[in-house]
């Protein structure tokens, strides 16, 4: 397993609050094959294929990260909306110039 794979596992794998976490399942295997196929294609493209490369493995690394939540995630919107308000008035008054302190 590279390092970069172990490293998102360790990172994802340990990034949790109360009630939610998540859980990446990225595997060596696959982060090579794709590795190779990209190397094979920017040879052959003579470097055009750079883009596509990186959304491709950018891709894989999400796709293996899954979310777990032992609340229901309408619940989690909710609490969310209420405290979003909030932040709205202060990007409005940042956006605007004003600079009210207490």
């Amino acid at each position: 397993m590279a390092i970069g794979d172990r490293f998102q596992n360790l990172v994802w794998n340990g990034t949790r609050s109360e009630h939610v976490k998540f859980a990446s399942a990225l595997r060596a295997r696959d982060m090579a094959g794709l590795t190779l196929k990209n190397w094979i294609l920017m040879m052959l493209t003579l470097g055009m294929y750079w883009p596509f490369a990186t959304v491709a493995m950018t891709r894989m690394r999400l796709l293996a990260v899954q979310l777990e939540s032992s609340v229901n995630p309408a619940a989690l919107v909710i609490d969310a909306s209420a405290v979003e308000g909030q932040a709205v008035g202060e990007a409005a008054g940042d956006f605007f110039g004003f600079d009210i302190g207490l």
